[in-house]
């Protein structure tokens, strides 16, 4: 005992400064820190009963490897501390989440603050002998040794700090809070690599991917204030490595959407009845990859319902109708153009529908709304989103079907690092009661967020090959 007592202040502040510059860098909690362990090999930290997080450090690889703050990660705690609550005390059955891993890159204060244990307490020495604790001391002694570190007054200071900034948790939410509020930043990009849960995210969350390699961008850009300069270093992740929804589509399952859609045109262009299946396929799928459509609510919007200047429209494509739940999008010029053909196709629909029902297509697109429908022997079937697009996937002959609101999920990654966080909680309706886009208190320039969603979308949808098309499949 009197041996450990003497051992503990010597390896007490390098634990402290270690902690403070992994918590500034990577954006986790002490409390996750701590549980977790330095391997001189990944695999090590695969063995049964060791915590997957941690530092990995060997020649060939130095980098922490985290789970990543996934929506089915943050569900899953969440679930479990109701289960506790509701159990007390008993233990409740729950199926763990699939983990989804994320390599942070070390810094360099973080590998001088390894470097500054003493050498029989070093954590580097005892990786080689298989996974070795990062932090031993007491978790009270620990967090009173970061508070005096961070209550120190440096010698350059006029004045001390405000003292909810001298606390571990205004550490541990500066990485997060530094990549949302940067150019380019996005909440669902911070919370997915540094594993943090914010209200205002909690939603947007569980629509799209993030690419490792734009995320890891970001906290480079936070992190250059502690290196005194703003430089990008390549991230251990593979370019191509993607955390969030699975179920997102990638680029080449949109771009093999696009080209068959325009196929079936060019197909059934001779065939009344298929030819309008095919038109409505066509017009579907490019708004609602255009828009961010929810696949719900409201029919999509018609000319009448777009300003003819500015492009904006306003949409309720929940199925609650509430005043809140409308959100403001910029139609891009090539949804505007699909939805004028399909339009002008419905005006000619009077041989194929009844008197009546052709009337009603006409007063929907009167009053700005677009009938999505199929003809039955004369008459108009109302489609249903679900239902429309498992039969666009069997027709079409999807190697994967595509969900009401696979547009919304691959748009949302398309936009995401390319517009202020801001834009895309507007455009995308995620907000929280109280701080809407578009209420009297809130800041966001609508010229500025039309800019920027068009400075991506456009391009966006040319990369793909989307294209009105009229009724031959021929671009418009």
């Amino acid at each position: 005992m009197l041996k450990a007592g003497l051992k503990a202040p010597r390896r007490l502040e390098p634990e402290a400064k270690l902690a403070i510059a992994a918590i500034l860098t990577t954006g986790r909690k002490l409390k996750d820190l701590r549980r977790m362990s330095i391997v001189e090999y990944e695999s090590d930290l695969d063995l049964p009963g060791c915590n997957p997080e941690g530092l990995i450090w060997n020649k060939d690889q130095i980098s922490w490897r985290f789970i990543a703050g996934t929506a089915d990660v943050h569900d899953a705690r969440r679930n479990k501390s109701k289960r506790a609550k509701k159990s007390r005390g008993r233990k409740g059955v729950a199926t763990p989440p699939v983990y989804q891993f994320v390599y942070f890159d070390v810094e360099e204060i973080v590998q001088d603050c390894l470097k500054q244990f003493p050498t029989q307490f070093s954590p580097l020495g005892k990786a080689r002998n298989g996974p070795a604790p990062l932090f031993v001391s007491r978790k009270e002694a620990h967090i009173t040794k970061i508070e005096q570190l961070l209550d120190t007054r440096r010698p350059v200071e006029c004045g001390r700090p405000r003292a909810c900034s001298r606390t571990v948790p205004s550490l541990e939410r500066f990485l997060t809070r530094a990549m949302t509020f940067q150019y380019g930043g996005d909440l669902v990009g911070a919370m997915r690599l540094t594993g943090r849960e914010e209200t205002l995210g909690r939603t947007a969350n569980y629509y799209g991917e993030t690419f490792v390699s734009n995320a890891a961008t970001s906290a480079k850009r936070a992190n250059g204030i502690l290196r005194g300069d703003e430089k990008w270093v390549p991230s251990y992740a593979p370019d191509d490595q993607r955390i969030g929804n699975s179920m997102s589509p990638v680029w080449r399952e949109v771009r093999d959407l696009a080209e068959a859609c325009r196929k079936y045109l060019k197909k059934t262009a001779r065939n009344p009845l298929k030819s309008h299946k095919a038109m409505t396929f066509q017009t579907v799928a490019l708004l609602s990859f255009a828009t961010g459509h929810r696949g719900m609510g409201e029919a999509l919007p018609g000319s009448a319902a777009i300003d003819e200047i500015t492009g904006f429209c306003k949409i309720h494509d929940k199925l609650r109708q509430r005043a809140d739940h409308a959100r403001m999008i910029w139609v891009a010029d090539v949804a505007r153009e699909q939805i004028a053909i399909y339009e002008d196709h419905l005006g000619v629909l009077g041989s194929l529908l009844k008197k009546q029902d052709h009337q009603r297509v006409l007063n929907m697109v009167a009053s700005g709304r677009l009938p999505i429908f199929s003809i039955e022997n004369g008459a108009m079937v109302r489609l249903r989103y679900r239902a429309l697009w498992q039969d666009l996937s069997t027709e079409l002959g999807l190697w994967r079907p595509m969900t009401p609101n696979a547009g919304r999920h691959w748009l949302r990654s398309v936009l995401s690092g390319r517009c202020s966080s801001d834009t895309l909680h507007a455009f995308f309706g995620h907000w929280l009661l109280g701080n809407e886009p578009w209420s009297f208190g809130s800041c966001l320039d609508p010229l500025l967020y039309r800019s920027e969603i068009d400075g991506v979308l456009t391009e966006m949808l040319k990369k793909i090959r989307w294209h009105a098309r009229d009724a031959t499949g021929a671009v418009a």
